[in-house]
């Protein structure tokens, strides 16, 4: 994690944006993100007043990455606030202080069993005390307050500390480690945590309900390590928080009243242009097939949806055939759509991107498209959908999920944590990365 970014703790979700040449390239792939705009203006900025703290990247042609901080609300950077549970609730172990000289080793009583070591230069742009790391700290250029829990084997530390306000932009060195183990590595390990950790991090209420304790093990049933039963808690935490607030309920319950859907009705989507005479590599007259298939074999079960821009009037041909057709939807509609979709089918034969296929699986809806163009890149094969090579495999995995629900559920969740990785904000940054690797800076 980066920055210091622990578990179980309450401090607000960092953002990250770097902008530092071969650094920004070695962490962006491994860090959580922890930087921020924040007002120019200097402040001092103390570590005794902290909760979450906030960065910015201020324009810089030089190899220097310079963070400017933000004050949060009071509290610690890099803390765990709770670490020890009782009936009355978490509370706070004492710390200690162990000073650290310059280039001191700084060693940790969990260290990372892999790792990749980074090394960088940082500059306030405010007067602070605190030392910014990102990363699991390895030694620093300037003295230094490792604040800790004590621990056997080292120090459980929870923040680095200058003895002395550093003044704005005094420069210092950091070398860190960023961990290098691979998901494929989490789920062979079978290590067992050691006591202490167990029993400072990883303690149970001895309240917790029955019934969530069931539902932990109903939901991990099938996994064999940690890492797995993890993920498989996490998928189900994110579907749940995706699917069932309020607002996207109440747009449910409006979009099936307005276009007549029953509860016993399965819905499947298809987004974007119908007519396949101007645009023969959409392949949309498969859905013609697809659907005489589905509808003679499932009956009235079964709803065949269309959302997309009408073009000379293909779409009164495709609903005399029996497919529901939304034109130009408004944006609830097509998040309606998505949401309510046991499938969403894409038969098209070439894509750019088809960023239809990212939405549906954002709101959790497994997909059934062509192994062709970019589809590849854009899901995960039998883990967010299906990649098919042929019509009868199309008709295939669709039919294989319809008779599924247990696998579709699976790859519900599956689907909203890969979908994580569309956003614009990393287009942007990968595009920027790309830019700095290859385009001289005199061109910027």
């Amino acid at each position: 994690s980066g920055a210091f970014g622990l578990p179980d703790s309450p401090a607000e979700r960092f953002n990250l944006n770097i902008d530092g040449g071969s650094l920004y390239s070695a962490i962006k792939r491994n860090t959580l993100n922890i930087f921020s705009a924040v007002p120019s203006k200097l402040k001092t900025v103390r570590s005794s007043g902290q909760e979450a703290v906030s960065f910015s990247a201020i324009p810089d042609q030089s190899e220097t990455v310079r963070f400017t901080i933000s004050p949060g609300t009071p509290g610690y950077f890099r803390t765990r606030y709770y670490d020890t549970y009782s009936p009355a609730g978490w509370s706070n172990s004492p710390l200690s202080n162990k000073e650290l000289a310059p280039g001191q080793t700084i060693t940790d009583a969990s260290p990372l069993s892999r790792a990749v070591a980074i090394q960088y230069e940082v500059e306030n742009a405010v007067k602070t005390d605190l030392i910014l790391i990102n990363g699991q700290p390895g030694s620093l250029s300037i003295p230094a307050v490792a604040r800790s829990l004590t621990a056997p084997g080292g120090n459980d530390i929870m923040a680095l500390i200058s003895p002395r306000l550093l003044t704005p932009y005094q420069p210092y060195s950091v070398i860190a480690y960023l961990p290098a183990v691979t998901a494929d590595d989490l789920i062979k390990s079978q290590s067992v945590y050691p006591e202490w950790i167990t029993q400072r991090y990883l303690q149970l209420p001895s309240n917790l309900p029955p019934s969530v304790a069931q539902l932990s093990r109903q939901l991990t049933r099938g996994y064999n390590s940690g890492y797995s039963k993890v993920l498989a808690d996490k998928r189900e935490v994110l579907v749940a928080n995706k699917m069932d607030v309020p607002e996207a309920a109440e747009a449910l319950k409006k979009f099936k009243r307005k276009y007549f859907i029953r509860d016993n009705e399965r819905l499947i989507t298809y987004v974007g242009r119908l007519d396949y005479r101007n645009n023969p590599y959409k392949n949309t007259k498969e859905l013609l097939t697809l659907h005489d298939y589905f509808k003679k074999k499932y009956g009235s079960s079964i709803k065949f949806f269309a959302v997309g821009v009408p073009e000379n009037n293909i779409e009164k041909f495709f609903f005399k055939r029996g497919i529901n057709i939304i034109p130009n939807a408004p944006t609830e509609d097509l998040i309606s759509a998505l949401r309510l979709s046991y499938v969403y089918i894409s038969p098209s034969k070439w894509e750019g991107f088809n960023l239809p296929l990212a939405e549906a699986q954002s709101v959790g809806t497994p997909v059934v498209c062509y192994k062709v163009a970019a589809h590849p890149e854009v899901v995960k094969d039998k883990k967010t959908g299906f990649l098919a090579r042929s019509e009868r495999e199309m008709r295939e995995y669709i039919e294989y999920l319809l008779e599924h629900p247990k696998v579709r559920k699976h790859m519900s969740g599956e689907c909203v944590i890969f979908a994580m990785n569309f956003t614009w904000e990393k287009n942007v940054e990968m595009l920027e990365s790309e830019l700095q690797d290859h385009v001289p800076r005199a061109c910027f």
